[in-house]
């Protein structure tokens, strides 16, 4: 696991080897970087990555956390400056990656697509708890069930849309999925 500190020296050691590792991702497969290539790459000793990280996968996990934290940030401001759009969650979403996508993409990359989503469930169970929708007892009677539907289907958007380069721009892609979720219960082929 990662030591979140909050010094100066540690932010800054901590963005070295971000930025060393992903200097790496560009020259070589995520599954053939080393620790040693890492500190090398940042100029820094062993030791300060092990005061900072546990392995090569917690870099990363640390800068996507940062990520989604400033995500929900976005999405607080999103949603007062936007008061009818109170709840689509998919929108800003797209949005929002469209703009800050370079983790999202590191992770695809690394195939570290598990990252993603733990990340991704603590801010779709952070929605959750601050909306209305625990009213709803069809919902809340298996609430884990609804809640891995919306990361799943969250997750397969955002690693395809990445993988397809963002080829569409976030508006339009949430007026597309959303128009597919709609005209989905004319077909019996999925659920």
């Amino acid at each position: 696991m990662y030591q979140k500190k909050r010094d100066k020296r540690s932010i800054q050691s901590s963005d070295w080897i971000y930025e060393a590792l992903k200097q790496l991702m560009t020259e070589k497969d995520y599954s053939q970087i080393t620790i040693t290539e890492i500190v090398n790459t940042a100029n820094i000793g062993r030791t300060t990555f092990y005061r900072n990280f546990d392995s090569i996968d917690d870099v990363l996990r640390l800068r996507c956390l940062d990520a989604f934290s400033h995500f929900r940030a976005y999405c607080i401001d999103y949603y007062l400056l936007n008061p009818l759009e109170s709840r689509t969650f998919l929108k800003p979403f797209l949005q929002y990656w469209y703009e800050h996508s370079e983790i999202i993409e590191l992770l695809v990359k690394a195939h570290r697509e598990n990252i993603i989503k733990e990340c991704l469930a603590a801010e779709v169970d952070f929605f959750i708890q601050s909306s209305t929708i625990k009213e709803n007892e069809i919902i809340c009677t298996h609430l884990n069930y609804f809640i891995e539907m919306r990361i799943a289907n969250c997750m397969s958007i955002l690693t395809e849309w990445i993988k397809n380069g963002k080829d569409i721009l976030p508006d339009t892609l949430a007026e597309i999925i959303e128009l597919q979720v709609k005209e989905s219960h004319k077909f019996t082929l999925f659920i």
